[in-house]
């Protein structure tokens, strides 16, 4: 958003001009955005680790991620810690959402 703008559907190719220089991707999925979902699959498709931060929805809505090799979390910290050490080439665990509160 700070890079690219709020704009129209420009932005779009900006975007992903922007992944194409990521080492990771944070995703923030509470809402389940259409942008960033496709973000995630895009990142996925060129071999990017994502890392998801989410706290809402059940575990069948996150079959795909977790299919894919996503490792989510529930914890903002955790997930934030975590995509930094996968841009640095540490794996990640493909996961359900961990981190989950009573």
């Amino acid at each position: 958003m700070h890079d690219v703008g709020p704009g129209g559907d420009e932005v779009a190719a900006r975007d992903l001009e922007g992944l194409e220089g990521a080492q990771a991707v944070l995703a923030l999925l509470d809402g389940w955005d259409p942008g960033t979902v496709y973000e995630v699959g895009w990142a996925h498709r060129t071999g990017l680790p994502v890392v998801g931060f989410i706290q809402g929805p059940s575990q069948e809505g996150t079959k795909m991620l977790v299919g894919t090799g996503a490792e989510l979390h529930q914890d903002l910290s955790s997930a934030l810690y975590r995509a930094v050490w996968a841009a640095h080439g540490h794996p990640l665990t493909p996961s359900r959402i961990t981190g989950r509160r009573p």
